[in-house]
């Protein structure tokens, strides 16, 4: 008797975290959020990439971009989710290494090294306790690293297919059908150059194109942000 009635309790204790679960993953959120990003690349040969010689052999990434994320998305009842997102970052390319490189000049008082992108993400998104969701899914995104100061210009355009892995807690009620959700996410791209350009000025262009052979690219990154979601009847 007493095992049966332990086992009643033991039920009915499973069945109310589980319809409290299910009862959080009901319905459509509407997601918006707010991220700060590092993105680190393995080593890129601009010259290698384009095919242009005459340069040498270098790495001419910085060790990393430091970024500004925001990203709006749906999560639908069945826990899938899809996620678009768009970034502007500082570092990238190395500037003082272009610099000296390509244009055989010591690094100006003037620049900039920026990183910018857009990016899209399916997502699988089950609750692994009532606040708190793991996210894992392939992702794919389209950016651009460039370095310029008087002494000249070079861009890097790629594409980059991986995948996303991560957590999101919810940690507010903001109202009855608002939440606030802290969400940490690691990432993992291989990143294929598609455009090379380096050059003096548009009328003095070094070299330009992916015409030549690298070793393949790889892109890795962790993300800190804030999301808000609004519980839909879409």
């Amino acid at each position: 008797m007493k095992s049966i009635l332990f086992g009643v309790v033991a039920f009915a204790n499973v069945a109310i975290l589980t319809s409290r679960a299910n009862a959080d993953d009901s319905g459509i959120e509407l997601l918006v959020g707010a991220d700060v990003s590092y993105r680190g690349t393995t080593s890129v040969d601009l010259a290698k990439v384009a095919g242009a010689s005459g340069y040498g052999t270098a790495n001419d990434q910085s060790p990393g971009a430091l970024s500004f994320e925001v990203s709006g998305g749906i999560l639908f009842a069945p826990p899938i989710e899809l996620r678009a997102n768009a970034w502007i970052g500082v570092g990238g390319l190395a500037l003082a290494q272009v610099e000296r490189r390509y244009f055989g000049a010591e690094p100006e008082q003037i620049g900039s090294s920026l990183s910018v992108g857009v990016g899209g993400s399916g997502r699988y998104a089950p609750l692994l306790l009532p606040n708190l969701r793991f996210l894992v899914g392939p992702a794919v995104d389209v950016k651009r690293m460039a370095a310029s100061s008087p002494a000249g210009a070079a861009r890097l355009d790629l594409v980059g297919v991986g995948l996303d892995v991560g957590l999101r807690w919810q940690t507010s009620t903001l109202g009855q059908k608002t939440h606030g959700h802290l969400e940490v996410m690691a990432l993992a791209r291989r990143d294929i150059p598609t455009a090379v350009w380096v050059g003096a000025s548009q009328d003095d262009v070094y070299f330009r194109g992916v015409g030549g052979s690298s070793p393949a690219i790889y892109s890795f990154g962790l993300s800190v942000g804030y999301v808000f979601s609004f519980e839909s009847t879409l």
